[in-house]
């Protein structure tokens, strides 16, 4: 299977007039699931929400979505191909809520994804999330609940584009791993 710039679009036949909107991830709890479900009930078939993943909330996701036009269930692909699907999208979802501090000190692989596709990012306005996002202008942050949820969805719906063009080699895996194994040697060495 190939995979271009427009597959989410040409698979779910989602107009182009319409903001198409990813969430990537494991399907289940406190990942802001029935939030991204309730708002995009409301903003109609000006934007279309895409999950893209698996998990035990699959089921319950479908009996929410079935109705509506404007939500899409894919099933997972393989990791190495996450970038390229999701390179069509406007908008990723990186919500993440407040039910830990592992949580609100994540940065999430989706995150990451978003950026190297060059898709706008929608993320927790969590000091970690919020130190990328802002570092590498890869969109904005919102903070919990719905009602902010629903007003930042309006906004960049009024606002569309791609992640501007920055150098993001920092943010690799590559990258980072270097770094990991510097740190490691200078440990092993005191």
């Amino acid at each position: 299977m190939t995979f271009e710039n427009r597959y989410l679009r040409d698979r779910f036949r989602i107009p182009e007039t319409s903001s198409i909107f990813v969430y990537v991830g494991y399907f289940g709890y406190g990942r802001g699931i029935d939030e991204y479900i309730n708002v995009f009930e409301e903003v109609g078939d000006r934007a279309h929400l895409v999950f893209l993943g698996y998990g035990e909330l699959l089921g319950h996701i479908a009996s929410r979505v079935k109705s509506q036009s404007n939500m899409h269930i894919h099933p997972a692909v393989p990791h190495q191909d996450v970038v390229r699907v999701i390179s069509g999208a406007d908008v990723g979802l990186c919500m993440v809520e407040d039910v830990s501090l592992s949580d609100f000190l994540s940065l999430p692989n989706k995150l990451f994804e978003y950026a190297f596709a060059r898709v706008r990012v929608l993320a927790s306005d969590f000091p970690a999330i919020r130190a990328v996002v802002h570092q590498f202008h890869l969109g904005v942050c919102c903070a919990g609940g719905r009602s902010n949820l629903e007003r930042t969805v309006q906004e960049m719906l009024d606002t569309r584009g791609k992640v501007p063009v920055h150098n993001l080699d920092e943010l690799s895996w590559e990258r980072q791993a270097a770094v990991l194994v510097q740190g490691y040697e200078r440990l092993l060495r005191r």
